[in-house]
């Protein structure tokens, strides 16, 4: 806008000058087309001024930066941690192994909530009874009665793998 302002105020003052004093017109043609040149220099030298001074082309950053980052999936880093010690106790079996390993079942077998837990109470179902045990109301105390370890837990996953 200041840029259409300044120009129009440039040819304004030129035809003025031509227009009162006609003697002077060569002189304030002349003049106009070099004030517009240098204008249109100043202003492309600012341009690419700018331009350099952002730093480096967004091509030169993306050959900088790794193409790929490892970003690794929600549930892996949740399922490291929970699977990540050694010895469960009952109670910290039924927090947080236990609904991993029921969503992993549900996963498994394509379950919505209420048909896992209809597959867990017919006989004969999809599920056996360590994990029918797993996906129902019963606590790891009662169910095992001792600390579990990561054996156990690689059973079941075992024995989840094995669904179909």
């Amino acid at each position: 806008m200041s840029t259409a302002f300044f120009l129009g105020a440039l040819t304004l003052t030129a035809w003025m000058v031509g227009f009162i004093r006609p003697g002077y017109r060569l002189g304030a043609a002349t003049a106009w087309g070099l004030m517009v040149l240098v204008y249109a220099w100043l202003w492309s030298g600012f341009q690419v001024r700018s331009l350099a001074s952002r730093g480096k082309s967004p091509y030169e950053q993306i050959l900088l930066a790794p193409v790929y980052k490892k970003v690794r999936p929600a549930d892996l880093v949740r399922c490291e941690r929970i699977l990540g010690r050694k010895i469960y106790t009952p109670g910290d079996f039924d927090h947080t192994v236990r609904p991993l390993l029921r969503t992993l079942i549900r996963h498994r077998l394509g379950f919505d909530g209420q048909a896992l837990a209809d597959a867990a109470l017919t006989p004969g179902g999809a599920l056996d009874g360590e994990l029918s045990g797993l996906i129902g109301k019963v606590p790891a105390e009662a169910l095992y009665g001792r600390n579990l370890v990561t054996a156990d837990i690689e059973r079941m996953v075992d024995r989840i793998e094995d669904l179909q």
